[in-house]
């Protein structure tokens, strides 16, 4: 089984006067043999899972989130305004009007 010392928690490496990794190792054995090593947490295998799962979901709203800014700040450069009267932007409705224009070009240079 692997373990991961805390390193802020081990002090006795950090007061050493004289530091090699040699020493460091030794004195880590010493202190593991005799059971004083603070540990961290290791999750398991199928929670580092569902915390990459998490990551990478909060990257893919982040993604929308820079979207859906670069699209109205086209439709703003482009002099392009939708009249909408719903309450919230990107709904059904809001995405039908978009697809009205015909415009998919975010980096068109024509208008």
């Amino acid at each position: 089984m692997t373990r991961l010392s805390n390193p802020a928690k081990t002090r006795a490496i950090a007061s050493a006067k004289i530091k090699t990794d040699k020493l460091d190792a030794i004195k880590l054995a010493d202190l593991l043999r005799g059971g004083y090593i603070a540990e961290c947490y290791v999750p398991d295998r199928r929670i580092m899972d569902l915390r990459e799962l998490v990551r990478h979901r909060a990257a893919l709203a982040i993604m929308r989130t820079k979207l859906k800014n670069k699209i109205h700040s086209v439709m703003v450069m482009n002099g392009t305004s939708i009249s909408y009267n719903g309450s919230h932007t990107f709904t059904k409705g809001y995405i039908e009007k978009l697809k009205e224009l015909g415009n998919y070009g975010i980096n068109d240079t024509s208008a």
